[in-house]
């Protein structure tokens, strides 16, 4: 078993929050329908001080809304919509060539049955349940490390409470994506 120190500890914890995407939380909770009130502080708003991401990105909005976890589920479901599209595309092209539809598209990859009906569907469900899982580690590190600080008098009852919140809401939805989803083959 490994026993880390109390301070190293908290100061591994401090380091897995800071690299959590700062504003991931206020994201994902809009998204969800549970916005908070607080805002990212200061620090997180591009503590890496990045430069603009491409000609005009503005780097706060792109570290903090763009990179979040509500917009990467967003654009996961976009994705899983243009799969859609590209399936029933190669149905109706199929189709019209006459071709079978378990047969591959000649020169067309990700064409054939297995990719379309099974590959597709475990990719997204890959990426969506990674990000999610991500979120509900993040959350937990980031309510363990205000555990650690509200012992040291660093982080008030309030605060603790909303990371409290924070993670059991990470725990809720990670379970509900678990109970409802799968893999197929």
């Amino acid at each position: 078993m490994l026993f880390i120190h109390r301070s190293s500890r908290r100061e591994m914890l401090k380091q897995m929050a800071a690299a959590s995407c700062g504003g991931a939380s206020l994201a994902f909770a809009q998204s969800a329908g549970r916005a908070s009130a607080q805002q990212p502080d200061s620090e997180s708003k591009n503590p890496l001080n990045l430069p603009p991401f491409g000609a005009d990105g503005d780097a706060n909005y792109t570290f903090n809304k763009a990179f979040s976890l509500g917009m990467a589920l967003s654009t996961l479901e976009s994705v899983e919509k243009s799969l859609r599209s590209f399936r029933e595309l190669t149905d109706a092209t199929k189709k019209n060539q006459g071709i079978p539809p378990s047969d591959p598209l000649p020169g067309v990859e990700q064409t054939g049955w297995g990719m379309q009906n099974l590959g597709f569907w475990n990719w997204v469900t890959c990426l969506k349940g990674t990000l999610l899982k991500q979120d509900y580690l993040i959350r937990k590190f980031e309510y363990e490390l205000a555990q650690l600080e509200h012992e040291g008098g660093k982080v008030s009852q309030p605060l603790l409470d909303r990371k409290r919140e924070e993670y059991e809401k990470a725990v809720v939805t990670f379970k509900a994506f678990w109970s409802s989803s799968a893999f197929v083959d």
